[in-house]
């Protein structure tokens, strides 16, 4: 590995709902702070979350922590084109446009991971590759990695391209099927990160109950999710015979495997923030 990260258990996916105007920014300031109160060092977001306003949100909140006991990753390659519409742009210019923006957004001169966010194998050029490189020589960026939930491509990535040294894949209660692809990438010497971990976050009727609008934006992703998440969640939820919440079980599940570095999840709720933390605990 070509820097040494040391990331606490969770991370803070500073995305979704937490990175839209339909969240006061003062609320999702005080979740950064609480956070890393919690012991939390690893801060995950991306040029296209909220259109920049997450890490416009995440460079406040970090403002006056020390750097150096902090990791901050963010996405290239996903922009975003107004409320609801992205498109994608893989060309070594527009990556390196599009981190030279999150780092002022971010009030940074370097992040720690830059992921490539969600490529497709024709994406990675030599063009491509080489400003990679330079993004790392000129201090911007300590490592690359990728954000990609297809395993066929991140076993082509590692395989081809030893440029990237971290990979968050979609890992959760949900897909454990990921599990040897997640123990077959930390053999190859990678960082390994949880994205999604707690799946669709459905784990609770609560934001079925559509009384202000963060559960209503709950409720209608998750009219998006397939079936077979929406099942496994009520499921969980039924079997649950400890004292911990399904969400909490569910954490479990990811934190407790070897050979995942962090679990990334977000919240807009200090309840929440503080459940997530409770599980690592009882999980000593």
């Amino acid at each position: 590995m070509d820097a040494s990260l040391s990331f606490s258990s969770l991370g803070f996916g500073c995305a979704s709902l937490w990175a839209s105007r339909l969240v006061p920014e003062t609320q999702a300031l005080a979740l950064i702070q609480q956070a890393i109160e919690g012991g939390i060092n690893y801060f995950d977001t991306g040029a296209s979350y909220g259109c920049g306003l997450g890490e416009t949100r995440l460079g406040k909140a970090i403002s006056e922590h020390p750097r150096e006991q902090l990791i901050i990753s963010t996405k290239a390659g996903t922009l975003c084109k107004g409320w609801g519409k992205k498109r994608k742009d893989f060309s070594a210019a527009a990556v390196y446009d599009s981190l030279q923006r999150s780092l002022q957004r971010l009030q940074q001169d370097y992040v720690d991971i830059l992921y490539l966010h969600g490529p497709e194998a024709n994406d990675i050029t030599d063009t491509l590759l080489h400003k990679l490189e330079d993004i790392k020589s000129e201090g911007l960026a300590r490592t690359i990695g990728i954000n990609s939930f297809n395993p066929d491509f991140v076993k082509l990535a590692v395989e081809q391209y030893p440029i990237f040294s971290v990979y968050m894949i979609e890992y959760n209660v949900y897909n454990a099927h990921n599990l040897p692809l997640a123990e077959w990438l930390k053999e190859q010497g990678k960082y390994v990160v949880a994205g999604a971990a707690l799946g669709r976050a459905i784990y609770t009727n609560n934001h079925y109950h559509i009384y202000r609008p963060k559960n209503l934006w709950y409720w209608l992703r998750s009219l998006k999710s397939d079936h077979s998440y929406n099942k496994a969640a009520v499921d969980l939820h039924q079997t649950n015979q400890t004292s911990l919440s399904p969400i909490q079980k569910a954490l479990q599940y990811v934190t407790t495997t070897n050979c995942i570095d962090s679990a990334v999840f977000n919240t807009t709720s200090t309840q929440h923030l503080h459940e997530n933390l409770a599980a690592l605990i009882h999980s000593d």
